[in-house]
């Protein structure tokens, strides 16, 4: 009999792409992660509840040798401005998106899930094209790591575009009565004072007046490494 019960908050259903079902803890899939007994590859989902009783499914989108990236399958949170004042001044770090995603967003995910989240530095481009990095948990994805390099609006050069997104429907997203809606992405247009990156419903890409109403996938890393190998990074 399963001992998990994964209505309650930061229980989880592990969902491989072997379509194998694993029911554990964040904290026990972090450990197990670590002592490579779990192999988490690209595409694997994690389904579990948050603090509002809905449920979330978070899919695996990038693995390295040092964490594993997942991102939110289904959309949580409500629809939300990039900016209130139409204006894309001072990129991701000044928006008010990451201001909701930080507070609105971080208090739906579970205890256990907000405790093994690390902290990340992520990269940036103003509109003008200058580049700076800011530290975070939670993140939007950038253009550049949705789209191609001809498709990214400013940001090329910033990240390589991820495995995951190659295929257009990797980068589709649906709401809860299962719609493809549009999103947003971290990244602004270059040369435009007011405008965001986005996803369409389709799966391409577009740019939208940052004061208009879109989701959010929101984004995280979990360390892999081991506490000796952490060390030895330091």
């Amino acid at each position: 009999m399963n001992k998990y019960n994964t209505k309650e908050p930061g229980n989880c259903e592990l969902l491989m792409t072997r379509k194998i079902r694993h029911h554990m803890n964040w904290q026990e899939i972090t450990d197990k992660m670590k002592k490579g007994i779990l192999r988490t590859d690209i595409g694997t989902i994690v389904s579990c509840n948050l603090t509002n009783g809905t449920s979330a499914k978070f899919v695996v989108t990038d693995v390295t040798d040092q964490y594993v990236r997942f991102e939110t399958k289904n959309f949580i949170g409500d629809e939300v401005e990039w900016n209130e004042n139409d204006s894309n001044k001072g990129g991701y770090p000044d928006s008010y998106i990451r201001g909701y995603i930080d507070t609105t967003i971080w208090n739906l995910l579970p205890k256990d899930l907000q405790a093994i989240i690390r902290d990340v530095d992520r990269k940036w481009k103003d509109r003008n094209g200058n580049c700076s990095t800011y530290t975070t948990k939670l993140f939007l994805p950038t253009a550049s790591e949705m789209f191609d390099e001809y498709n990214c609006y400013g940001d090329k050069g910033l990240y390589k575009q991820l495995d995951f997104y190659k295929e257009a429907r990797n980068r589709i997203r649906v709401d809860e009565d299962g719609d493809t809606r549009c999103y947003w992405l971290a990244s602004v247009k270059n040369g435009s004072s007011e405008d965001a990156c986005t996803v369409l419903g389709n799966g391409r890409d577009r740019e939208w007046s940052t004061s208009s109403l879109f989701r959010v996938p929101v984004c995280f890393q979990i360390s892999c490494m081991t506490e000796e190998h952490n060390l030895n990074l330091d």
